[in-house]
Parts: C-alpha cells; structure tokens; sequence
C-alpha cells in the first residue's frame, strides 16, 4: 500500500488488454491516466468555485492559477502519488459540498467511495472522513434533526470502510488486523527513513527537519503573487470567523447558514492539515506530500476577491490585471524553461545563496544525462553510476531497448566510465567521494536560475 494500487491496477488492466509489454509505453499510459484524473478533478474545481461564489470568471480564473503554477501542472503528468492525491482530494471536495446541498443516499454513497479512494491512496485520507462528519453533524439546517444526521454519519462510515476494503486487497484476508499492520508498518517505515535535506542551505536528516519546513517550500516554490492572494483570503477568513464568534449570541453559530458551514469547513482543513503536516515525523521532497491542500489555498483568493468586488471595485480590477500580467509571464517562464516546469522557484530565492533547496529529488533529469551518453557514446559496454541519492533505474527502464542493452548501472566503487550526480545527498562531506571525481571530467550540466540540477562526469581516460 506504498503506492496507490488501485491506479496501478487500472494501468496494469489496460496494459492487459491493449497487449501492452514495453516500460516505455507502459510510462506514457500511467502518465496520460494521471492527467486524465488531474483534468477531470480540475472541473469539478471549476464547480465547486462556481457553486460557491456564484461567478464564472472566479471559476474560469481558479483553473487558470492551477494551470500557470509550474510545479503542478509539471508533476500532473507523472506524479501519480502526490498529484493523485490531489486530484481525489479535490473529487472529495466536491461530493461533500454537493452534501450540503442535497444531501441523498446517492451522494453519501458518492462521497463515501470517495473518501474510501483517499484513505486507500493515502493513509492521510482518514482526515477526510474525520472532517466529513463532524461537519455534517454541525446542524445548519432546522429542517434535519439530530437523529437523521446520526444516520447520515454511521451510513458514511460504514459505506466508506466497505468501499476501503474492496479497492484494497490487502485486506480481504482481515480487514481489521491488516489495516493496524500496515498503519504501524507505514510508521515504522517513516521512523526509520533517514533523508537528507537540503533545506535553507543547510543539511537536515528528514527526521529533524523543521516544523516549518512545508510552509517554507509552499512559499518559495508557487508564484508569490498567487500566494499573496491566497494568504490574504485565508486571513479575510479567520478575521470573518473570529468576529462572528465575538458576536456569539446564545444557541447560534459562527455561521448563518449552509455557504459559512463549507466555508468553515475549508478554513479549518487548511489549518488543520497544515498542523498535522508540522507535527509529521519525517519531511522530505519539499512540500510534494502537502500538494493535496493548494486547491484550498486557491479557493481562498476568491473570498479575498468577492470581498473587494463587493467593497472596493477599483481595487478589485487592479488585481485582476495583475493577475492576468501574473499568467503572462508564468506562462513565458513555463516555455522558456520546457521540461524543467518541475524546478520552479519565485523570485524569493534570489535572496538566498544558489542551491539552497534540493532540486530535483525525482531524478527525472538523470533522463536527459543518460540520453546525453546514449548520443555521443558509440561503445557497447557502458558502466553508469549515480553519486548522489536518487538511483538511475526508473531512468533506465525507459531507454530504448538497445541503449539498454549496452548500458550497465554500477556502484561509484565498481570504476564507472561516467558518474551522474544530481545533488540529491550530501556525498560531498565524503573523502571518498571527493578522489573518485578527481579522476572524472565534467561534459555535461543543466542548471536551472543558476542552480545546479544534473551534472555528468566522464572518466578521464575513456576516451
């Protein structure tokens, strides 16, 4: 339960009966079924800020910000961990404001497999169905009594732990005692995952990285103007809520009516997720593991938005414009940088030292270094290794059938002819390491606003 089976296994069936063998294609398959659910997810985005604010541009604009930040719509296509969750995230969302709407045994039945999908991809989904009831047991409706939200709520939790089992056979065997295992495993595995951490500049095990940690890559890694946005919708927020609650009269709420209650549901999941993420025992890969909340964050700005259409117009029409020169320019940034979107830092990081964040912790540009050897060398027995943390094979498995055949991935030790490094781990704090590349050349690099991301070296006398 690593990795979500229930995207492989709908890949795999499809491979099945396309009669599809080679990895390459196999690749192109999970990535375009990954984009596919991103996409779909996405409209129901667009819903959902449609149903909410009543306005098609605020809808038409949130698909927009999602589609010029960088890093996501790179990692739509392959990231079929973080981006999936996302995606299911958001197809959760959805189902659960549509609760608040018409609630039916339909749409329970709706939301319930949805949370089931991601409680099965990620352990983290149990949060969901955690905020799910809870905020249908919070009565915003005279009409429906205590009784019948009950039954809403254990209908929900026993749909879901149904649906939960049957997509995850892991379980079928005993539900109850494999799912303990595999929680107590998944710790265990995260207590004993040691990382390093590129962060700030400074190396951190991924045991001891700051409680920060995710927010500072949240803030360096999305465009700043965007975020200005949506910290300004969540602030608008808590300051809405808080004065109701000052306001408090006796047998009321801090919310009028059933638009408040999901409002108060995505400001308390945004803040909530992010504690839990604070509190999390080990953090790496930059903020990929809490991609699944900045939907939230863009639904944020249009609260902001509706506030200053309402209040001040001209101001609102300013940002607009802003806005669109924001699409612009991410727009150009994204072409000119074609296929390293995934690598995208705002205009904070000029104040930092270069290479003060890990880059490219996939290892998808050790790809373009393989392919690099694959051009200018003709030999048919060539020894690779990788010098940094990110291993070479997920790269090598989709090389052309030949290339593959007359390359070999080694250990640093084992006298490669070329040695990649991605800068993924510390290895420079080794002596080791250190007289092994003095007897190597570098003939290849891709740097990215003046940080490195891929350097290949090539022995000396090799050629």
């Amino acid at each position: 339960m690593k990795h979500p089976t229930i995207f492989y296994t709908i890949v795999l069936l499809i491979c099945d009966i396309l009669n599809i063998t080679e990895t390459i294609h196999i690749y192109r398959l999970a990535s375009l079924l990954n984009f596919s659910i991103f996409i779909f997810s996405c409209f129901l985005f667009f819903k959902i800020i449609k149903l909410r604010f009543k306005n098609s541009l605020f809808a038409y604009l949130s698909i927009l910000i999602i589609f010029f930040s960088p890093r996501i719509i790179s990692e739509s296509f392959y990231n079929n961990r973080d981006i999936f969750f996302l995606s299911l995230n958001l197809i959760n969302l959805y189902l659960f404001q549509r609760i608040f709407y018409k609630i039916s045994f339909f749409s329970i039945l709706l939301l319930s497999l949805s949370l089931a999908l991601c409680i099965h991809v990620r352990i983290f989904g149990i949060i969901n169905l955690f905020l799910s009831v809870a905020f249908i047991f919070l009565e915003y409706d005279k009409k429906i009594n205590t009784n019948k939200n009950i039954y809403y709520i254990l209908t929900i939790i026993v749909l879901t732990t149904f649906f939960f089992i049957i997509i995850t056979p892991y379980l079928w065997s005993s539900p109850f005692e494999n799912f303990f295992k595999y929680y107590f495993t998944n710790l265990n595995v995260l207590k004993n995952l040691k990382i390093a951490n590129n962060f700030l500049g400074d190396y951190y095990s991924s045991h001891n990285s700051p409680w920060y940690y995710y927010i500072i890559w949240i803030i360096f890694t999305n465009p700043l103007f965007f975020l200005l946005l949506g910290i300004s919708g969540i602030l608008f927020q808590i300051k809405f809520f808080l004065s109701n609650l000052l306001k408090l009269k006796k047998n009321d709420n801090i919310w009028k009516n059933k638009i408040q209650l999901f409002d108060a549901f995505v400001l308390f999941y945004l803040l909530f997720t992010l504690f839990i993420l604070s509190k999390s025992p080990s953090k790496y890969d930059g903020w990929r593991h809490a991609y699944f909340i900045y939907p939230i964050i863009i639904l944020n700005i249009f609260y902001f938005f509706e506030y200053l259409k309402n209040k001040l117009f001209k101001i609102y029409f300013i940002f607009l414009i802003l806005l669109f020169l924001n699409f612009f320019f991410n727009a150009i940034w994204i072409q000119k940088n074609h296929p390293y979107q995934f690598l995208y830092f705002n205009l904070l990081e000029n104040f930092l030292k270069k290479n003060s964040f890990d880059q490219d912790y996939w290892g998808l540009t050790n790809l373009y270094a393989l392919k690099f050897i694959e051009k200018n060398d003709l030999n048919n027995n060539i020894k690779i290794a990788a010098i940094s943390w990110t291993g070479l094979e997920p790269n090598f498995n989709i090389l052309k059938k030949d290339t593959k055949q007359k390359i070999k991935i080694v250990n640093i030790f084992e006298n490669p002819d070329y040695i990649i490094d991605n800068y993924r781990s510390f290895h420079k704090i080794s002596q080791n390491n250190k007289l092994i590349l003095k007897k190597y050349r570098k003939i290849f690099e891709i740097n990215i606003n003046q940080n490195k991301i891929v350097t290949l070296y090539e022995k000396l006398n090799s050629k």
